[in-house]
């Protein structure tokens, strides 16, 4: 056992290190990380920013406008003001909460601390969890070992807590939701929970009152496991926990419609619902076939352990199915714990695909250690032990090798198209922001958060295209520099004369010249 939390020790701080070197590195900003920050500062959707528009900024005095003043003002965050803007986007506010407070902790200017500061400990928090799922289904402890190490060495785990975003927290909260649901379901060694199931209740009900506070396709989630836990408490009886736990869940999931009331307009009535409903009622067998592919792929890439984990397994089934391989003797349990886990990440990986509107590694990277768990789970249930533990090890390797290179880490921008470490961001010339009407609220955010500091910035709001080449360059001349660069919104018209050097999110590149 000491042996054991020794090792678990030493991978969760090699994991933290991994995750700090690759945040130091960070230097491209996803369109929803820039709103995150303006939310947290309760300056999101302020049209206009006093001072912003019309003039020349340090990216700097930019960003102190933007993302941290009202933070850096203020005693405490103003959690009304978050709500209130929350209310108008399509997410909860749980997270926004939260890190407000960690950038006031931290300092409002230094958000990329803040940011580690709350995602690592939401990552150890689920790792912890995640070990102790692992370690209630598995029992052996190397085979616990490495599924931990699958779990946190993931470029897609990585990839969540780089991220200023709500999903390490949904990750989080499936995972607790999950522990708690699998030692309710799952008997220990002796046949009974190994702790008392009233606890398990509780955790069921506030990693659900988390959950729905993080982010709504955690209903998916919820969906998946509660209704592979239904199946099989009622098979066992258990009338008595399965109505305690519904009553958990369902108390938990109302807990948090009362404390986010625009939860239930967000779900029902939100553009993004309605997207959402009627991609699921056309589902059809083409679609389903192209979302799982593209899902599919999105997965492997990330988790390439599915790759070796899948292949071992089918080949295995196929020769038993041959008479080549014998898997009679398999445990009840470990039979019970492969399908549990597999319908999990199905259903709720399943549901999420199809109910988005684009293809995006995001919408169920959250749910990645349940894919993790079923990979271990049926690799250890189809193989001889030590072919299992080789499997997992090679597993691992590949999750290890190309799965941490740099070119491997998502930044969840899949939606749209942004050059990759753009020159015009390393040239010290000054940047024109031209922002449209429509849209330039949140638009503007992927510029903010990813022109480097040390550029000036001027901000400028058009409403049509007549005569924007000629001021272009008599903004240019203001800024004392003879060359510079326009970020010009993508829904006016190109430019004339002046040469496109690149896209960068919702914005056109242009290459400046002062005449």
């Amino acid at each position: 056992m000491k042996r054991l939390w020794l090792l678990v020790t030493l991978v969760l701080l090699t994991a933290i290190a991994v995750r700090i070197g690759y945040m130091t590195c960070k230097d491209a900003w996803h369109v929803d990380e820039g709103i995150t920050l303006a939310l947290t500062n309760s300056s999101w959707l302020s049209q206009a920013h006093p001072g912003l528009m019309e003039r020349w900024h340090d990216k700097a005095d930019l960003e102190e406008m933007v993302f941290n003043g009202n933070l850096s003002a203020a005693r405490f965050p103003d959690v009304q003001a978050i709500t209130d803007r929350t209310a108008l986007d399509v997410h909860p506010p749980l997270f926004y909460w939260l890190f407000a407070l960690s950038r006031k902790v931290v300092g409002p200017e230094h958000w990329r601390s803040a940011l580690f500061l709350l995602n690592g400990l939401l990552f150890l928090a689920s790792g912890l969890c995640f070990l102790a799922i692992a370690r209630r289904v598995f029992k052996d402890d190397t085979t616990v070992l490495l599924a931990l190490a699958l779990f946190v060495f993931s470029s897609t785990t990585v990839s969540l807590t780089l991220f200023a975003r709500m999903y390490e927290l949904l990750q989080f909260s499936c995972l607790a939701f999950l522990a708690s649901a699998v030692y309710i379901v799952f008997p220990g060694s002796h046949g009974t929970s190994g702790f008392s199931r009233g606890v398990g209740i509780v955790c069921l009900c506030l990693s659900a009152w988390t959950g729905l506070l993080t982010h709504y396709y955690f209903l998916f989630f919820v969906f998946s496991v509660s209704l592979v836990s239904l199946v099989v408490l009622i098979a066992r009886r258990d009338w008595n926990i399965l109505l305690w736990s519904l009553f958990a869940v369902v108390f938990g999931l109302f807990l948090a419609s009362w404390v986010f009331p625009p939860l239930e307009r967000h779900l029902l009535y939100s553009n993004r619902a309605m997207d959402g409903y009627a991609l699921l009622a056309r589902l059809r067998i083409g679609m389903i076939s192209e979302r799982a592919l593209h899902y599919g792929l999105l997965l492997c890439r990330h988790i390439p352990a599915l790759i070796v984990g899948v292949v071992s397994v089918v080949v295995c089934v196929l020769l038993s199915l041959t008479g080549r391989y014998n898997l009679r003797g398999r445990s009840k349990q470990g039979i019970i714990s492969f399908i549990f886990f597999a319908i999990t990440c199905v259903g709720s990986c399943g549901l999420a695909a199809a109910a988005s509107p684009f293809y995006t590694l995001r919408y169920v990277a959250s749910f990645s250690p349940a894919i993790i768990l079923c990979l271990v789970a049926g690799v250890v249930l189809y193989l001889p032990r030590t072919l299992a533990r080789r499997i997992l090890v090679v597993s691992l390797i590949l999750t290890i090798a190309p799965g941490l290179f740099p070119g491997n880490m998502s930044s969840f921008d899949e939606e749209y198209r942004r050059d990759r470490n753009p020159l015009y961001f390393k040239d010290p010339a000054p940047v024109i922001i031209v922002s449209h009407p429509e849209g330039f609220t949140w638009k503007n955010m992927i510029a903010y958060a990813s022109i480097p500091r040390g550029k000036k910035v001027y901000v400028t709001l058009r409403y049509t295209q007549d005569g924007l080449e000629r001021s272009l360059v008599d903004i240019l001349q203001g800024s004392g520099s003879s060359t510079g660069y326009a970020m010009v919104d993508v829904l006016f018209p190109a430019l004339e004369g002046i040469p496109v050097v690149g896209i960068y999110g919702f914005f056109k590149v242009y290459k400046l010249e002062a005449r």
